[in-house]
């Protein structure tokens, strides 16, 4: 199983250089930053937090199924003995 060496760490950095994106994109006013004023932040945090959840939800995940495929492992090597 190929698994993403650094965990949750690139799903964090591209948390934070979407944020700023979506806010110039697709929430009114379009074509500024506004995350600076409570209406701004408001739009944001759940965006954020959504995302960030999600990210530590995958990377536990991916961590129990290495387990998991290590223990397999361990398992067979110790019925091969």
């Amino acid at each position: 199983m190929g698994q993403y060496p650094w965990g949750a760490v690139p799903a964090f950095f591209t948390i934070v250089l979407s944020a700023p994106v979506l806010d110039y994109f697709a929430l009114p006013p379009l074509g500024t930053l506004d995350i600076h004023t409570g209406v701004g932040l408001s739009q944001l945090v759940p965006f954020m937090l959504a995302a960030m959840m999600i990210a530590l939800i995958t990377a536990c995940r991916h961590a129990l199924l290495a387990e998991q495929e290590v223990q397999v492992h361990a398992d067979e090597l110790e019925q091969a003995d």
